[in-house]
């Protein structure tokens, strides 16, 4: 059975209906990361205009590498297992603690405010 998209945020098979707290784990992360990735970049930039004065290339690394981390851990919860509902309850676990993690860290997210 293919996943069938009756509404937006519904689906009838796979992970989303059988795993629904990772799907909200997954958007909530999603949304997380896109707004990580904005400030990082806009403050890399507002860096290179002033002459790295105000973000050293330290911490830009620091916080380039945190958000690689989010972006694969997001990455799995995409795969294709994970989407279609497929992954043993070992490793939904794994990804569910992965994506927690994520989230409650705030990672790059807190060190740019």
């Amino acid at each position: 059975m293919t996943p069938k998209n009756t509404h937006s945020d519904q689906y009838e098979s796979g992970l989303y209906s059988s795993r629904p707290i990772l799907k909200q784990l997954d958007r909530t992360l999603l949304a997380r990361l896109s707004t990580a990735e904005t400030l990082y970049h806009q403050a890399f930039h507002l860096a290179s205009l002033s002459g790295g004065a105000k973000l050293k290339l330290q911490q830009a690394e620091s916080m380039f590498v945190q958000l690689n981390q989010v972006q694969r851990d997001l990455a799995l919860a995409q795969g294709a297992k994970a989407i279609t509902g497929a992954l043993s309850e070992k490793a939904a676990s794994d990804l569910m603690k992965r994506l927690e993690k994520a989230i409650s860290t705030g990672g790059v997210e807190k060190s740019l405010i």
